[in-house]
């Protein structure tokens, strides 16, 4: 694609706008150990700066915006709706620290009420004549109020330009029996098959919020790579 010349910047037109929302799950479970000697929490918070410095150094970096909502019992923005070239890929992504949310529960419904705030903001501001899409990547590492999740997951996905991933974050390899929470993310995941991955580690987690938001805007890894 050409450069504009009238662009001091020599950055590329914006061909989509793409909107990326990591959920994450900040209960008290993320303190337990996962593989490679770190916390759960401390690995997603390293997950998700790694995912924002691929965007933030991809040849579409014009084209995404990121939010960051962590839930508990209750859940809140800890990251307003920001292009990836105001984002701090080198920022604290950890959902326990500080705690913003009562870390009592997990409650994946109340994380998609504050999400739905953040979908309506950007579809009020959609850039007309090109693709406006949302992506919604859930992490969770255990149980969540059933009903509510699910009514929230279908109110979101009932625009199609709007889709939910969703990752179980177990930590520990586990022997392949599927859990209640896997069956609960994979019904809320808009595909529950492509949709959705067990995660075990820092880079499992990286790459499955890279390929969701990637899918979510229709393009391939290579598309967006020098």
């Amino acid at each position: 694609m050409p450069i504009l010349e009238d662009d001091p910047k020599g950055s590329v037109p914006q061909t989509f706008n793409q909107l990326g929302i990591f959920l994450i799950d900040g209960s008290g479970s993320m303190f337990s150990p996962c593989k490679g000697g770190l916390a759960k929490h401390e690995a997603v918070n390293d997950a998700v700066r790694g995912a924002l410095t691929f965007f933030k150094t991809s040849t579409k970096s014009s084209c995404f915006s990121f939010a960051v909502v962590v839930f508990g019992v209750d859940s809140e923005i800890h990251t307003h709706i920001k292009t990836i070239e105001d984002i701090d890929d080198n920022g604290s992504y950890d959902p326990l620290k500080p705690s913003i949310v009562d870390a009592g529960g997990t409650n994946i419904g109340m994380g998609l009420k504050k999400c739905e705030t953040l979908v309506q903001q950007f579809y009020t501001n959609r850039i007309e004549g090109i693709p406006n899409k949302v992506a919604i990547v859930v992490l969770s590492d255990g149980m969540s109020e059933e009903s509510y999740t699910k009514s929230m997951a279908e109110e979101l996905k009932r625009n199609p330009d709007t889709e939910i991933y969703c990752c179980l974050f177990e930590g520990t390899q586990i022997d392949g029996h599927e859990s209640y929470a896997t069956q609960l993310l994979r019904s809320i995941a808009t595909d529950p098959v492509k949709g959705y991955k067990t995660t075990y580690a820092p880079r499992d987690i990286r790459e499955f919020f890279i390929a969701s938001i990637i899918s979510s805007a229709g393009l391939k890894k290579t598309d967006i790579i020098g």
